[in-house]
């Protein structure tokens, strides 16, 4: 799963605090937020006969698929933020294991009579749910009969075992072959590689290339092909990785590499690669993003590609796999599928390897978008450094914020420079709030952004909610006339072409500086929201004196005095009935003077 977000509009969110770092569990195989891959034996086989039905007659047979382990319920993927960076792994409890192996599922049928045909070579099951044990194959083209649904979305067979719904369909599927051009021949992928000339790319951070370099050392030796280097890399991730899930860390992934890449994409698969390569083990991002790096160090042409596989018992999941270009021909290669395929039968079957892209056009759903996650890769460069100056002017009061980024790579929060500067401007005339943003140096185009919030009375108000775009020009300027005194913030943010961003936030107060001028208002009254407030309400409304602070306000009776609960500039008593106080509020300007306000109040 790729777990980066690009946030590329702040839209009536206020932020408050600094970024902190948080970290992400990952459970399960997924691409994009998708499920998990079911890597439980049982439920795993149907993936495994989907794939088995286009390969060439040199490659095992199906039936070497043994199934005999207990049926395993499947636990949904979940994502859990953490206070801690140290990867661990989940270990299920002894009851819990013993209840996923015994206790056995449920489900109602209703009476049907069809007809239907199986549209792909899979497992007829013994029950009807994910990871039923497994029975004869059903090939592509069988006619079948239906003699009941169960709500779990499998037909019953004349024979009372079970198929998914998703492996049907009324019509016999066609039986026209795919192009010969399409399914290369035994042995036409060595050859086809072998021509290749290689182009070596590191990841031009130290730890990582040497981490490669080692490896490389013990799996590629002199005199080897290129098909036998490309299966030495595959073979040495299967046999040096196993499925498990970990803790990521958003800070660590950020700053990860010895510079900022100029690519998202470079930055995940970099980051995701020395995890496994590390310390052996991870989920299907990470079997991917190794399988990656090290094809690259190599001098292949790999991308890891984020799409969706054939689920058990039917649909598809999300999933994390690979290609490679070869002349003008795309490639499949999947390690972690073919890890568990390994885990299931003791050898590698190298049904995930080497397949032309959609040979198996059942097995595989490719993004929508594929050229374009294909350029996101960037060759792992490190992107040039960017530098910005901000002003933000109210009336004739400035604050200049520089930033210069050395390090980052991720859009997203984590990635942004925070600040809380605080202006006072102080006047009686209400001045104009001005903000220019101005980029040194980047790489056009720039995109700008500046949101100015007002807050009053625990409210807030959007005054200015933009984003403006330039093909050339490096600053934007955004100009406000402020409509009352009062507390402002100000969000703004920059970005250019590759996605190198910078955010800050200050705040604004501004103020009116004539004479303070006040009426203190009392009246019997409960707070509804807080009956333990009191029943007394007392309010100072004044004008002038610019920032105000240190409000005060006792309340004196003949035998007492009370004090009260405080707000900005109201206060709440609990006074007697039938007593009578006199109030007294004071507050001090923004020049340091006192100023006391009373009034006589009988609680009746």
């Amino acid at each position: 799963m790729i777990i980066y977000y690009h946030m590329t509009q702040m839209k009536k969110y206020k932020i408050y605090s600094a970024i902190m770092s948080v970290c992400i569990l990952l459970t399960s195989c997924s691409s994009g937020g998708g499920g998990s891959y079911e890597t439980d034996s049982k439920a795993f086989s149907d993936a495994i006969v989907s794939s088995v039905s286009s390969v060439t007659a040199t490659t095992a047979p199906v039936t070497t698929v043994q199934v005999t382990t207990a049926p395993v319920t499947t636990v949904p993927e979940t994502t859990k933020v953490t206070t801690t960076a140290k990867p661990e792994t989940a270990v299920p409890s002894a009851s819990a294991t013993a209840t996923a192996a015994t206790e056995k599922p449920k489900w109602s049928e209703n009476k049907a009579d069809e007809t239907l045909y199986v549209t792909v070579d899979c497992y007829e099951r013994t029950g009807a749910y994910i990871g039923a044990p497994a029975g004869s194959i059903l090939k592509r083209g069988s006619k079948i009969a239906v003699t009941a649904m169960t709500d779990t979305d499998y037909y019953k067979l004349k024979n009372g075992r079970y198929i998914h719904k998703d492996y049907t369909s009324k019509t016999k599927p066609s039986e026209t072959a795919q192009p010969a051009s399409n399914v290369p021949t035994a042995g036409s992928f060595e050859e086809e590689v072998n021509k290749v000339t290689l182009k070596p790319v590191r990841t031009n951070t130290k730890k990582l290339d040497d981490l490669v370099d080692r490896i490389l050392a013990k799996i590629i030796t002199k005199g080897m092909t290129n098909s036998q280097k490309l299966k030495a890399i595959y073979d040495y991730i299967i046999a040096n990785s196993s499925y498990e899930m970990r803790i990521i860390d958003y800070d660590e992934m950020m700053t990860f590499g010895d510079n900022a890449y100029l690519s998202d994409e470079d930055a995940i698969t970099a980051y995701y690669a020395y995890l496994i390569l590390s310390d052996g083990y991870g989920v299907c991002d990470n079997y991917s993003s190794a399988f990656t790096v090290l094809a690259r160090a190599v001098g292949f042409d790999c991308y890891s590609i984020g799409g969706n596989v054939a689920y058990s018992g039917g649909g598809y999941t999300g999933h994390k796999w690979n290609n490679i270009k070869v002349g003008n021909t795309w490639y499949e290669f999947d390690t972690q599928i073919e890890d568990k395929y390994n885990e299931l039968n003791g050898n590698t079957s190298y049904f995930y390897y080497g397949k032309v892209r959609n040979s198996n056009p059942t097995l595989y759903i490719y993004p929508e978008n594929l050229d374009e996650v294909i350029g996101w890769y960037k060759g792992f460069r490190f992107a040039d450094p960017m530098k910005c100056v901000a002003d933000i002017t109210v009336g004739d009061k400035n604050l200049k914020l520089r930033y210069e980024q050395k390090k980052s790579n991720l859009e997203i929060w984590g990635n942004a420079d925070y600040t809380d500067d605080y202006i006072k401007y102080e006047n009686k005339k209400l001045p104009t709030l001005t903000v220019k943003l101005s980029i040194n140096e980047g790489t056009a185009p720039y995109d700008y952004e500046v949101i100015v919030c007002h807050e009053k009375d625990g409210t807030q108000t959007y005054l200015m909610d933009e984003t403006k775009f330039s093909v050339k020009d490096k600053s934007a300027t955004f100009s406000l006339k402020l409509p009352e005194y009062g507390e402002y913030t100000v969000e703004y943010r920059m970005r250019d072409s590759s996605s190198r961003e910078i955010f800050k936030m200050a705040s604004v107060s501004a103020h009116d500086n004539s004479a303070l001028k006040g009426e203190l208002t009392v009246k019997k009254e409960t707070r509804k929201d807080r009956l333990d407030y009191g029943n007394t309400y007392v309010k100072l409304n004044y004008t002038g004196g610019g920032k105000t602070n240190c409000f005060d306000c006792i309340a004196y009776g003949d035998e007492e005095t009370a004090y009260g609960v405080f707000g900005n500039d109201e206060c709440w008593f609990n006074l007697k009935k039938g007593k009578k106080y006199l109030i007294i509020a004071s507050i001090t300007d923004s020049k340091g003077k006192v100023h006391d306000f009373s009034k006589e109040f009988t609680y009746k």
